[in-house]
């Protein structure tokens, strides 16, 4: 999951309310396109497709899987998302785990605890832009860390 995700920073904006389920690389991906998920600056108006948060997770792990029907298992949204994860300590995260804002209003993957002993997180962020690592997930604001049912189903995909 770690790395279907980390392969899109840089190359996938940030889209409110974007989702895919596609296996590999998403055409509409930078057409622009209609927002109609309600809630955002950008409802109603043209812009280049992409993923949310979540959508990011969503895409990444059925990829992983293989299989567009693992959606099921790692659920829509990033409440929903939570739901599906058993509570993880800060300290014991590992790659694949999901981390998220208090408030659960921002979800992303954990890529592993850098040289310095921080969270590496890779997310779709709308204030930066789009998929992104960031080397220091706490400073940005993710506070839990959950483990996705996903796994039990796939694996370690």
């Amino acid at each position: 999951m770690v790395e279907n995700a980390a392969a899109l920073t840089g190359k996938v904006g940030y889209f409110w309310g974007g989702k895919s389920v596609c296996l590999g690389w998403d055409d509409r991906w930078g057409v622009p396109a209609l927002v109609t998920a309600d809630g955002s600056d950008t409802t109603g108006t043209l812009v280049p497709f992409g993923l949310d948060c979540s959508g990011l997770v969503t895409w990444a792990s059925v990829n992983a899987a293989g299989d567009a029907d693992a959606l099921s298992a790692i659920g829509n949204g990033a409440r929903d998302q939570y739901s599906r994860c058993t509570p993880v300590a800060w300290e014991d995260a590992q790659p694949g785990d999901l981390a998220f804002f208090p408030d659960l209003s921002h979800v992303g993957i954990v890529v592993g605890t850098t040289e310095a002993g921080t969270l590496e997180i890779v997310h779709c962020s709308k204030t930066l832009g789009g998929v992104v690592r960031s080397p220091d997930g706490a400073t940005i604001g993710f506070a839990l860390i959950g483990r996705p049912e996903f796994y039990q189903i796939y694996g370690e995909a």
